[in-house]
């Protein structure tokens, strides 16, 4: 829940400053902290806790009534709709236990959208039941109740049941727009990466994949389907690349060490032939020739 908070920064009250400013953000502050307090503490829980175990009793009674049934009808024109009742409840039921698991953590989207499914899976069923305007067979009673109260009964838990589940999934639909917008998030993610792949190694792909396919003429079927699969053709490019990349890098070394050489033997040569050389040996000749003389 966002409030709005009133922050005034001066330290000194002004004339232009309003009277009820520092009473409007303890205001404020307090109902937050009123808020937290709710959210971390018991009252959450427990809350919960009276939910999950309320509905899980009408899903008991439910199920316990139409397993009775099955028990005692088997065969019955009306098992059909009594075995999908049955497992839309049990189903109901695991998610009960599964909220009391969960007592401090929020409800995930899967487990919103199921409850949500649930919800218009127990109207629709209502729905038949009205249709056909009858549960269970005639003269049929169950925990003592006379014939007449065997219908209304399930009529009564399965709107409630109903109702209780879209309430539920309407309380936490944020959890399920959150879970939501994640995956289409993901899914515009993935399509626009690969359509950026495709539109630009499409066609060098096609290429350089057409040039890799093995003759197959004699193969069996299999061997051919084998031979010419993406996986294989795609494993044969990377070692054919592997391959081109090491005799570029031998070449590479090669040429390397032979302009190496060729630089040494070019240094030494400059240096044997250096200008500052020539003038030394000059200089110690004609020394040489003045002390003769």
């Amino acid at each position: 829940m966002a409030n709005r908070r009133s922050y005034f920064r001066e330290a000194p009250m002004e004339e232009f400053t309003p009277a009820n400013s520092i009473n409007e953000e303890a205001f404020r502050e307090e109902h937050q902290s009123r808020l937290r307090i709710w959210a971390n503490g018991t009252g959450k829980p427990v809350l919960r806790v009276a939910n999950a175990v309320l509905h899980l009793g009408l899903c008991t009674m439910l199920f316990a009534i139409m397993v009775e049934f099955m028990l005692w009808y088997r065969g019955h024109r009306r098992m059909p709709q009594a075995i999908t009742l049955t497992s839309l409840v049990a189903a109901d039921s695991c998610l009960d236990l599964f909220a009391v698991i969960r007592l401090r953590k929020r409800w995930p989207g899967w487990a919103v959208a199921l409850r949500l499914l649930l919800a218009m899976t127990y109207i629709a069923q209502f729905l038949v039941y009205i249709g056909y305007r009858q549960v269970f067979p005639a003269r049929y009673a169950y925990w003592g109740l006379p014939e007449g109260y065997s219908d209304p009964v399930v009529y009564i838990i399965l709107l409630a049941l109903g109702i209780w589940n879209l309430f539920h999934a309407a309380l936490h639909r944020h959890a399920l727009g959150r879970d939501l917008r994640r995956l289409v998030v993901c899914i515009q993610v993935r399509f626009v990466r690969s359509s950026q792949v495709d539109d630009g190694n499409h066609d060098n792909q096609r290429h350089t994949l057409s040039g890799h396919n093995l003759p197959t003429t004699g193969l069996p079927s299999h061997e051919v389907e084998r031979a010419n699969s993406p996986v294989t053709i795609a494993l044969r490019v990377v070692q054919a690349d592997s391959k081109n990349l090491n005799l570029v890098v031998t070449e590479q070394s090669a040429t390397s060490s032979i302009s190496g050489e060729s630089s040494s033997r070019g240094g030494s040569t400059v240096h044997t032939k250096s200008p500052t050389t020539l003038e030394g040996d000059g200089t110690a000749n004609a020394r040489a020739t003045a002390d003769r003389q």
